[in-house]
């Protein structure tokens, strides 16, 4: 096991042993890439729903190896317009450089992604 974090969850959710050892394994290999963590791809990766990965996901929260990141999409160019630490952080209108023109909630849409900390980008062994 890379993120050691993870063992007390394990011990406090044994029917999570399994998918807890794949969610290590898989942002080991994060770290390395230095890739965002999707949780519909780790949900493809573990064989496992969305929600169970989100779920995965907000335990490496608590445990302080990753971070959630909204990234902001202009529909239209289909791009990253900005990102936030929180969801309501986002403001209802959001200038888009890529048109040159603010959107409103119905010109973008938002997606949740983690991307790991700094602290676990060290603690990789």
């Amino acid at each position: 096991m890379r993120f050691l974090e993870l063992e007390q969850y394990k011990v406090k959710y044994p029917q999570l042993k399994h998918y807890l050892t794949s969610l290590d394994e898989y942002l080991s290999k994060a770290s390395e890439t230095g890739h965002e963590v999707v949780p519909a791809l780790l949900a493809k990766k573990i064989s496992s729903d969305e929600g169970l990965a989100l779920a995965l996901l907000m335990l490496a929260d608590d445990a302080g190896i990753v971070r959630p990141r909204y990234y902001v999409y202009c529909d239209l160019k289909d791009a990253v317009i900005s990102e936030y630490d929180t969801k309501d952080q986002i403001p209802e209108r959001i200038y888009c450089p890529f048109d040159d023109e603010e959107h409103s909630r119905q010109g973008f849409h938002v997606e949740l992604v983690f991307e790991l900390s700094r602290e676990a980008r060290g603690m990789t062994t």
